[in-house]
């Protein structure tokens, strides 16, 4: 159990380096060195740990309270996935898995689009509004922007820049559409007709 957890330690660990929360050499505990991670747990981590025995200089003691906090995190993520499965979503040998070659390529995709289900408040859209008299909606269905945040995106712990232009020229563009709309429903417009107009005049 001890070396699943200290594979698991190091996997959160190369991510946070990789996000640039941390710093140092993953082999070499007594190298890691915070750069992003929250300052006022990790001062804390730090006094509780003043006068450890093992612990004599200031580089070892913030070291400890990096491998501290990265523990706390991804020991933390265990339970919470565990209890997710063993009380809300069910054992993962109910879902399917795809093998590759014999080999275990993927577990969590199918069980993972099944989780929105738990949450979901079991409403369908509504879709026979005669007016735009009604304005209370217990369940909307809106268009939203599908954007990869994977890794990759990732270079040296910064976003790609080509990456994040395309996110902000989106956001750019939603709120003029939301500006657009909120004026012409202002001058007398419907809103479905408000909508309609400015969808199309800022389509992406």
């Amino acid at each position: 159990m001890a070396r699943v957890l200290d594979i698991q330690f190091k996997e959160e660990l190369k991510k946070a380096m990789k996000l640039g929360l941390v710093k140092g050499d993953i082999n070499n505990y007594y190298s890691l060195q915070n750069v992003g991670l929250s300052w006022n747990e990790f001062n804390s981590i730090r006094q509780a740990l003043a006068g450890t025995e093992g612990i004599t200089t200031i580089e070892q003691m913030n070291a400890a309270a990096v491998v501290a906090m990265m523990s706390d995190i991804s020991t933390r993520s265990i339970i919470s996935v565990q209890e997710v499965e063993r009380l809300f979503g069910g054992h993962p040998a109910f879902y399917k898995w795809k093998y590759s070659e014999n080999e275990l390529e993927d577990r969590q995709t199918d069980q993972l689009k099944r989780l929105g289900g738990l949450i979901s408040t079991g409403a369908n859209p509504r879709t026979d509004f005669q007016d735009d008299s009604e304005s209370q909606y217990t369940c909307a269905q809106v268009d939203d922007f599908m954007v990869s945040s994977e890794a990759d995106k990732m270079h040296d712990g910064n976003i790609d820049d080509a990456y994040q232009n395309s996110v902000e020229k989106m956001f750019v563009q939603a709120n003029t559409k939301e500006a657009v709309y909120n004026k012409l429903v202002r001058s007398g417009k419907s809103k479905k007709e408000a909508a309609e107009i400015a969808y199309a005049e800022h389509k992406t």
